[in-house]
């Protein structure tokens, strides 16, 4: 039977469509999986195809976590996933910590050579790294032999 290990879900977790960043996500692990979600969030200003040229690419309120975190298997399946994967199709998974320059990253490397990637976005209430330390502190414990900290 599977079992729930952890995970978090926040709006500073994005992946990136053109010029759009698209949030909030959320990553979790089973004792079997690896699964990052697509949440509903709350909404700030955000990016929309019919004013982008007004006002430029602005993303949405940055939140560092919701308190929607599912706590099992069957609330975790219910979930959008945006990726659901076996633990031993994983490879690698590196995560750069987020500066005021730059935004962080999680990259999760798969056995196929097929990879995927989550921006750790920066804000000033600094829950970038918050979320960097969540990750760090989930795959340390988790996934240990995949982990590498860029």
């Amino acid at each position: 039977m599977e079992s729930y290990q952890g995970g978090f879900s926040s709006s500073a977790l994005a992946t990136r469509h053109g010029l759009a960043l698209d949030q909030p996500h959320g990553i979790y692990l089973t004792d079997k999986r690896l699964i990052v979600t697509k949440e509903k969030g709350q909404h700030g200003l955000g990016w929309d195809i019919n004013v982008g040229a007004m006002f430029g690419t602005f993303t949405g309120k940055i939140t560092p976590f919701f308190e929607e975190t599912p706590r099992t298997v069957n609330e975790l399946d219910a979930r959008t996933k945006k990726l659901d994967i076996t633990l031993d199709t994983v490879r690698l998974i590196e995560l750069k910590q987020p500066s005021f320059f730059r935004k962080g990253h999680i990259v999760i490397n798969l056995t196929s050579n097929d990879s995927y990637k989550l921006l750790l976005l920066e804000s000033p209430e600094d829950y970038g790294k918050e979320c960097f330390n969540a990750a760090k502190e989930l795959f340390q414990k988790y996934l240990p032999h995949a982990l590498k900290i860029a």
